[in-house]
């Protein structure tokens, strides 16, 4: 795997190809208001990939293999749980059961999500 440094130094050119490549296509560039990625030509997609690669590897080295795993494991379930908040409702019920039941166990928290 690359170094945290080397994956540093790829990010810079990597953005200024997107931000050629937006420019050449007359496109503005992108903010969260107005997604002009999308608009890219199917061909001008690749180094937008490679781009987003790269930093996810650069965000999962500098967080470390501890943190990444428990935020790989995690992301999903947080979706979830932002998405559909009766779901987050009975996985709070869940968890405040399984911080005071000294029994605890993985298949009572998960009947949660039933």
């Amino acid at each position: 795997m690359p170094s945290l440094t080397s994956l540093a130094q790829e990010l810079p050119a990597q953005a200024k190809v997107v931000a050629d490549l937006l420019e050449k296509n007359g496109l503005s560039p992108p903010s969260f208001d107005n997604d002009t990625l999308e608009l890219l030509p199917e061909d001008a997609q690749r180094p937008r990939w490679d781009l987003l690669a790269t930093s996810h590897n650069f965000r999962q080295l500098a967080t470390g293999a501890k943190l990444s795993g428990l935020g790989i494991a995690f992301g999903s379930l947080f979706t979830v749980l932002a998405e559909e908040p009766e779901r987050a409702r009975r996985f709070d019920s869940a968890m405040k059961h399984c911080v005071d039941d000294k029994d605890f166990s993985f298949p009572d928290a998960s009947r949660a999500f039933d």
